[in-house]
């Protein structure tokens, strides 16, 4: 068995070094590489509204697997939007679903794996 970093114990610098191998330190949706902020995939205000808190745990919306880099425009035009609505994706199953893949797969390039990308360690 494949032993996991553990990433509750990294240092802040670290944990961004890791933020940003999962999209080659680009925004994660428009890939430029400049003027760059870590951001919510899942916007806090729509983590508790969905109950995730509740079910994870306080401030699980920080983990690791929830945040990604973002040029600061696309931050600040994506708000609190659902990360579908914001990338164009039909608001469905299958739209969902692509969204989703892609947030897996630069999961993947930092070992975070599914469900550890939602329920583990936070940052």
């Amino acid at each position: 068995m494949e032993k996991q970093l553990n990433f509750s114990s990294l240092t802040k610098l670290n944990k961004l070094l890791l933020i940003a191998k999962k999209t080659d330190g680009k925004c994660f949706y428009c890939k430029v590489d400049t003027d760059l902020v870590v951001d919510h995939i899942v916007p806090k205000c729509l983590w508790k509204e969905w109950g995730l808190d509740e079910v994870l745990g306080r401030d699980s919306c920080n983990h690791i697997g929830n945040l990604f880099l973002a040029c600061h425009s696309c931050n600040t035009k994506k708000g609190k939007k659902a990360i579908e609505s914001f990338l164009g994706y039909a608001e469905t199953e299958e739209g969902s679903n692509a969204c989703w893949s892609l947030i897996t797969e630069a999961n993947l390039k930092i070992g975070v794996t599914p469900p550890d990308c939602i329920i583990t360690e936070k940052i």
